[in-house]
C-alpha cells in the first residue's frame, strides 16, 4: 500500500510467477486474495519433502522486488501454513483454514518460516501437506 496499487499488483504478480516456477507442472498456486496464496500439492511422498517444498517457496519470495519507476528494490518475507490431506481431512475449507492457523503460528515465531499444523493446536500425530503462503512486506 506505501507504493500505490500498481506497485503492489505488480509485486503480486511477480510473487505468483516465483511460486509458480518453482512449483512442479501438476501443483496449483492460487491467489486467494491480498496478499495471501494457496498452494495445493498432490501426492508429495514425506514430511521431508513438503519442508523442502516450504523451503523452496520461501527463498523463492525472499528475493528482493524491483518495482519499476526507478524505485529501490523491496524486501519481501513470507509465512507459509502446511495442512496435510487426507490426514486432516479431504474438506478443502477444513483445510485451508487449519493451513491459515499454522501460517499465523509461523508468523508469530519470525518472519520468513513455514509451520505445521499441528503446531497451531492440533495433535502431534498429525502430518501436514498443503502448503499456503501468504506475502509479508
Amino acid at each position: 500500500d506505501r507504493y500505490g496499487h500498481e506497485v503492489g499488483d505488480a509485486m503480486l504478480r511477480e510473487i505468483a510467477a516465483r511460486l509458480t516456477r518453482v512449483m512442479r507442472p501438476q501443483d496449483t498456486v492460487a491467489r486467494r486474495g491480498g496478499d495471501e496464496f494457496a498452494v495445493l500439492v498432490p501426492d508429495v511422498g514425506s514430511v521431508t519433502e513438503v519442508e523442502r517444498i516450504a523451503t523452496r517457496l520461501l527463498q523463492a519470495v525472499e528475493q528482493p522486488l524491483v518495482p519499476t519507476q526507478g524505485r529501490p528494490a523491496l524486501a519481501v518475507s513470507a509465512s507459509i501454513g502446511i495442512a496435510l490431506a487426507p490426514e486432516q481431512g479431504r474438506d478443502l475449507e477444513r483445510l485451508l483454514q487449519l493451513a491459515d492457523l499454522a501460517m499465523y503460528d509461523a508468523k508469530l515465531k519470525g518472519k520468513n518460516r513455514f509451520a505445521f499444523a499441528q503446531g497451531a493446536g492440533l495433535p502431534s500425530n498429525v502430518t501436514p501437506l498443503v502448503p499456503r503462503v501468504s506475502r509479508t512486506s
